[in-house]
């Protein structure tokens, strides 16, 4: 008296970004976000962006981590997920749309020298 049924595959995925404010008042912080698994990366930053509280006049730059160095932006929103594999790390930098009224913000991902961090 035992029915087999296939189990279905998982219509979605998760993906962990670490998000850093440009804004200099708070400390990163790691979001989980559920997306479709055949999705798109503007599923991503739409997912992102309600996690994050997003308002208007903010935006995400999204990159690839790789060796402490970014190793590309995800900037096209048509881009298929598939391009992001599990192990990933992807950093969100978090930022003013309006450019013109703030100043530049520039992103670096790197080790400080051992005697520069020990104050020699």
């Amino acid at each position: 008296m035992y029915l087999s049924l296939p189990l279905p595959s998982t219509m979605m995925r998760t993906t962990t970004l670490t998000v850093v404010s440009t804004d200099g008042n708070s400390q990163p912080s790691q979001y989980t976000i559920t997306v479709p698994k055949h999705g798109r990366f503007e599923d991503l930053i739409q997912g992102l962006s309600v996690a994050c509280s997003l308002v208007v006049n903010e935006t995400f730059l999204v990159a690839e981590i790789y060796n402490i160095c970014i190793l590309r932006y995800l900037e096209e929103p048509s881009d298929s997920l598939s391009l992001i594999r599990y192990q990933d790390q992807l950093v969100a930098y978090r930022f003013i749309k309006d450019v013109e009224q703030f100043p530049l913000v520039v992103f670096m991902h790197q080790l400080m020298e051992e005697q520069y961090m020990h104050g020699k």
